[in-house]
């Protein structure tokens, strides 16, 4: 502990307002505070990123796929779909795109997956090859996450048959 040469005094209670502490409402003047903080800082993270509106364009939509009539949705088909012939369509993969791109900026989207264990979703360029297999990379201009949950896995005729 440090000594100190000489002590400060105090200015005279005296002089001081004679408010006594139990009338003001310190934690409540506080938590409004940082309430009116938050709901200013929600709403500019909401002007700043505000949640895209997508539509999935049926004429990329691949043949194991089902589009939702407000084509918001898609899902997996037990079987193949008899769609038509497009430039634009997935013919291999089970993707589809949407009818806007997005040019520079941020974007935001929410997605639902509905406690699917197998999901892709990506970011890809236009000009992404749609006639061929494809893995998300840069090199394939399709940046992706996905989850892959396989729960039984057998190899019989050496086919690898999984279940999800």
């Amino acid at each position: 502990m440090q000594a100190f040469s000489q002590a400060y005094t105090l200015p005279s209670t005296q002089k001081w307002p004679s408010i006594p502490v139990d009338e003001v409402d310190f934690l409540g003047y506080i938590r409004t505070s940082l309430i009116n903080a938050q709901e200013f800082i929600n709403m500019e993270i909401r002007k700043q990123s505000a949640t895209e509106d997508v539509t999935i364009d049926p004429d990329t939509v691949g043949p194991w796929l089902i589009i939702s009539e407000d084509r918001k949705e898609v899902k997996p088909s037990l079987k193949k779909q008899k769609v038509p012939s497009s430039p634009a369509r997935f013919t291999v993969n089970t993707f589809a795109l949407a009818t806007t791109g997005l040019t520079t900026g941020r974007h935001y989207w929410e997605v639902g997956v509905k406690e699917k264990s197998n999901w892709v979703l990506g970011v890809a360029s236009g000009t992404i090859r749609r006639k061929e297999q494809i893995t998300p990379s840069p090199e394939s201009r399709f940046w992706a996450s996905k989850v892959h949950e396989v729960k039984d896995c057998t190899a019989p005729r050496q086919r690898k048959i999984c279940r999800a």
